[in-house]
């Protein structure tokens, strides 16, 4: 056994699929069955509680599940050869008035190439939504989960039979069973047995219950567990655990049987999906389909690879159910297809070994056909045995006892002698005797139920002591035997003689000739039904053949014989036609010659045409079907290959030449055959057809499809030879883009425009950035894209979100202030969000602080909404800052001053400052302009006053000094 190494970094735990929508959900008409639509799913053996008659419960201590492994091919979606099998169960218990549900997993985990396998078990919390495992002790751990959210309990084996590699075909066993220690606590125990016996890895106890109730794995076609999840067994094959997806290769064959504990025995299951319900694990390219052994009658799901349809294997109408009431209180029964001889069975004794306890009864779900049974106790002591033939749809109940045959009396008369029989057993007995004589039971086979009686009566006996066996026998190779003595004394022998035909009535009827012992002979027309006394030693013949044409009565009978004892003699003739048997062949090539099977007398005979026989009225005749072709994959089929023979005839058989077309395609096809619309897969065509293969998308969903990439050797060709057609396909996923505009994106490294549509399964998507221009004056910006890069793995939507802008041409000679939404900004010709409303404020707008500007005029408005491109004109007036005398004024450029003063006539001014003018002086402003007025005396002025005061005082003194 080799070492076991951190088994947890080698495997994976397997994950449940939780559906908070369900949780709890009670459905009074019976759960939902079609969880899946298609595979990739769980694919196996499972038992959810809903049948055709409608929903129903079943209640268990344990569950089994066999898995007869032949080969086994698979790729993982991890990338690794690995697959599992899982036994998934519901374990449901009753604690302080709250109901609880466990769901335990016995997981076999196997490498298809090494074929090594590992044993672990999970337990998750099916109580309610999202609830994780406490309070449960064992081997392994409690561990968390990242991708579920939720604590879940995980081990793996390290017992004998873990990790070993197993050799092909092996049958391993998975075993789940619940108890309850001295505290009242689930125990949950994990079984499995791979060749090394049977392994109980892990014991694991729910410690946070104590004295719980109804303990039992559930299964409940009714409702949910409060986590969303079915309450079923299942016994499956998935992916390698954490909710991966295995592909199944061609190699593939195994057999799968779930069976529960019913209390006595382990049972099938009555009613079985293909698929599971519970796990997240999936597996792809599977084809499950149900079977039942020849040998046992047991149901088993088939699983091979290949396209499969998710349905029910087997549901209770249609198996039946065997009860034995074996007498005894444990033991084992032996239960075998009543075909199969006795031998056989003993030689693998293990294959139709059924152990039973606690009362006696034996339950068991079967294929519907007629069964040995033996019985012995707990000490391998056989007690009894029975046949019985179950029905579909019904439960047949037996009881098994020792089965014997027995003579009760027996009566002879003359050469004749009638033996009464008596038969202990149960079911149907077969008898047989050894005697060389003509001889007829009134039963047979009869049926016995505990006891019953029949009689043997033989003919013809000679005189004198004969010795015989009589046998019944109650299934093939099992019997109980007789032996009988008879004395025949000499007598008188009356003789019946008797016919029918099979067919029309001849136009004569037969004749008998006698020879009698004296010597005499004597030739009569024989009417039915005659009774003729015939002396003892008397020869007989009858006509054997009544000829009419083509057209003939004749029997297989024996018509001749001596008579020896009293009896009757019954004659079968059978009405005949001549036919004549041809074939031909439409197309070319070179084939096997057919084989025709005719009805002759009462048996079945065949021919190779052309031949000529004689075959019974009204019977069937039927040619070879198909004949195979000297070269491979060509045959050449019958159009007409069968009939019913009611007159002489010439009959001939049409065969037409096929070839075989070998479909390689991972998604259905359809094509126009000879202008008529089908599926397209690997099958047998005619000669000639024309076939036009479609090209159409196969959608897995409504979000993903696979498309035709290429297809050889080509779409459209005319059958004339076996071929191969090989369709490579690629996987798309739709991306849906949101965005009122268009889109641009680097593509695998391209830029092309991104529209909502289908792109190719791992491309790599980067979205740009690029405004879209409406028209030179309106564009829309891109806000937001979600997500902005992304590989197409899955349906994705892009959301794009973008804002409408319009251009404002502002036409200002000076900066422009303006509020936007109410938020003062300055203006310049820029692009604006729609739908902004904006104010132009009026403000004066200073160069420096001696030049300003002011706006004089706002076109076309000075407020409004933004819904269009729009310029805007802002006029203004350039002023300029005069200062006269310390008094300010702005003045409008290129206005015209005066600068004016009022002086006295002895003073003089004039304005010093930017110009340095005189006062009256008119001046243009086209700048600022600061002047200060200053005065003088006016110096000629005064001279003259002074002068004119002097003269005028001289003048006065003159005068005066005169008048003295």
């Amino acid at each position: 056994m080799p070492t076991i190494i951190s088994t947890h970094s080698i495997l994976i735990s397997s994950v449940p699929r939780e559906n908070k929508l369900l949780a709890g959900k009670i459905v009074p008409q019976g759960i939902n069955t079609n969880p899946y639509f298609s595979e990739p799913a769980p694919m196996g053996i499972s038992d959810i509680g809903v049948s055709p008659n409608g929903p129903f419960i079943r209640e268990s201590t344990q569950f089994l599940g066999v898995i007869d492994l032949y080969s086994l091919s698979a790729e993982s979606s991890f990338n690794t050869p690995c697959a599992e099998f899982q036994l998934n169960l519901v374990l449901n218990y009753n604690y302080n008035g709250q109901t609880y549900a466990l769901w335990t997993q016995d997981v076999a985990h196997f490498n298809t190439v090494t074929h090594q396998i590992f044993f672990l078990d999970n337990i998750w919390n099916f109580t309610a939504y999202k609830a994780s495992v406490t309070g449960v002790v064992g081997n392994g751990q409690i561990s968390y989960s990242n991708s579920s959210g939720m604590s879940y309990y995980y081990y793996c084996a390290s017992t004998p039979g873990n990790g070993v590699s197993l050799t092909l075909p092996t049958t391993i066993y998975l075993l789940i069973n619940v108890t309850e220690n001295s505290a009242g606590q689930p125990v949950i125990m994990f079984w499995y047995n791979d060749g090394y016996g049977w392994i109980n890895y892990d014991r694991v106890t729910v410690t946070n219950v104590y004295n719980a109730s109804n303990v039992s794995f559930l299964v409940d076609g009714y409702q949910y567990t409060g986590s969303g999840n079915y309450y079923d067994a299942e016994l499956v094959l998935t992916g390698p655990g954490g909710g991966s997806c295995a592909y199944l290769y061609s190699s593939t064959l195994l057999y799968l049987s779930l069976e529960y504990w019913n209390g006595h025995n382990f049972q099938g299951v009555r009613n079985a999906y293909n698929y599971g319900f519970d796990t997240a694990e999936k597996v792809n390219n599977a084809n499950v389909m149900s079977y039942y052994s020849l040998s046992n009658g047991e149901y088993v799901a088939g699983i091979t690879a290949g396209v499969g349809f998710l349905e029910m294997l087997w549901q209770q109408d249609t198996i039946s159910t065997l009860k034995i009431n074996t007498g005894v209180n444990s033991g084992y029964a032996i239960v075998f297809n009543a075909s199969v001889p006795l031998s056989e069975v003993e030689n693998d004794i293990s294959l139709f070994k059924v152990p039973f306890s606690n009362g006696g009864e034996v339950c068991l779900t079967l294929y519907p056909m007629e069964y040995g049974i033996i019985v012995f106790n707990s000490n391998g002591q056989m007690i009894g045995e029975a046949s019985v033939v179950t029905t579909q749809g019904e439960a047949v109940s037996t009881n098994v006892s020792p089965f014997s045959i027995s003579v009760v009396n027996y009566n002879i008369l003359y050469h004749e002698v009638i033996v009464t029989l008596q038969i202990n057993g149960f079911g149907y007995v077969t008898l047989y005797t050894n005697s060389t004589y003509p001889y007829t039971f009134q039963t047979n086979p009869i049926y016995v139920n505990g006891k019953a009686e029949d009689t043997l009566t033989i003919y013809d006996l000679p005189y004198g002591v004969e010795d015989i066996s009589i046998y019944g026998y109650l299934f093939n190779g099992f019997y109980s035997k007789v032996n009988l003595s008879l004395i025949i004394q000499p007598q008188t022998v009356p003789i019946t003689f008797s016919y029918s035909f099979i067919g029309n009535q001849p136009p004569t009827l037969p004749t008998i000739t006698f020879n009698f012992p004296n010597g005499t002979t004597e030739t009569v027309t024989l009417q039915n039904g005659q009774t003729i006394s015939l002396p003892s030693g008397t020869n007989y013949t009858i006509q054997n053949v009544i000829n009419d044409g083509n057209i003939r009565w004749a029997t297989q009978n024996t018509t001749s014989g001596v008579v020896t004892s009293k009896g009757s003699l019954y004659i079968v003739y059978y009405e005949q036609d001549e036919v004549t048997f041809y074939y031909n062949l439409i197309g070319n090539g070179t084939f096997t010659i057919p084989t025709i099977n005719y009805e002759y007398f009462n048996e079945m005979r065949s021919v190779s045409p052309p031949a000529t026989v004689w075959v019974n009225y009204d019977s069937a005749y039927t040619y070879t079907k198909i004949l195979n072709g000297v070269e491979p994959d060509t045959r050449a089929i019958a159009l007409n290959y069968t009939g019913i023979i009611t007159a002489p005839e010439v009959i001939t058989v049409n065969y037409q030449v096929q070839y075989f077309i070998n479909v390689n395609s991972p998604i259905p096809l359809y094509a126009l055959i000879n202008g008529e619309n089908e599926s397209f897969s690997s099958n047998w065509f005619n000669q000639g057809d024309v076939v036009q293969i479609e090209n159409l998308s196969y959608y897995i969903s409504s979000m993903e499809r696979e498309i035709i990439t290429s297809l050889s050797p080509s779409f459209t060709f005319t059958v004339e030879e076996p071929m191969n057609v090989n369709v490579k396909v690629v996987n798309q996923y739709y991306v849906t883009v949101n965005s009122t505009i268009p889109i641009y994106a680097l593509i695998n490294g391209q830029n092309v425009s991104l529209n909502s549509g289908w792109y190719n399964y791992g491309i790599s998507v980067n979205i740009e950035n690029i405004t879209y221009y409406v028209t030179p004056l309106e564009r829309d910006i891109i806000i937001s894209i979600s997500p902005k890069s992304f590989i197409v793995n899955n349906h994705i939507n892009v959301d794009v979100k973008v804002v409408n802008q319009y251009y404002i041409k502002v036409l200002s000679k000076v900066s422009v202030k303006g509020e936007i939404n109410g938020s003062e900004r300055y203006l310049n010709s820029s692009w604006i969000n729609s739908g902004s409303y904006i104010k132009i404020l009026n403000y004066t707008y200073y160069v420096n602080n001696q030049t300003r500007c002011i706006i004089t005029k706002i076109t076309p408005s000075n407020s409004f909404t933004l819904n269009t491109p729009i310029t805007i004109n802002i006029t203004t007036q350039r002023q300029y800052l005069v200062v006269i005398n310390g008094e300010s004024i702005w003045v409008n450029n290129g206005s015209v001053i005066t600068l004016s003063a009022n002086v006295p006539f002895y003073l003089m001014g004039k304005y010093v400052g930017t110009y340095n003018v005189s006062s009256g002086i008119s001046i243009t402003v086209d700048q600022p302009i600061q002047e200060r007025f200053v005065e003088v005396p006016n110096y000629l002025i005064i001279g003259l006053i002074g002068a004119i005061i002097t003269i005028s005082v001289i003048v006065s003194v003159i005068i005066l000094r005169k008048r003295k």
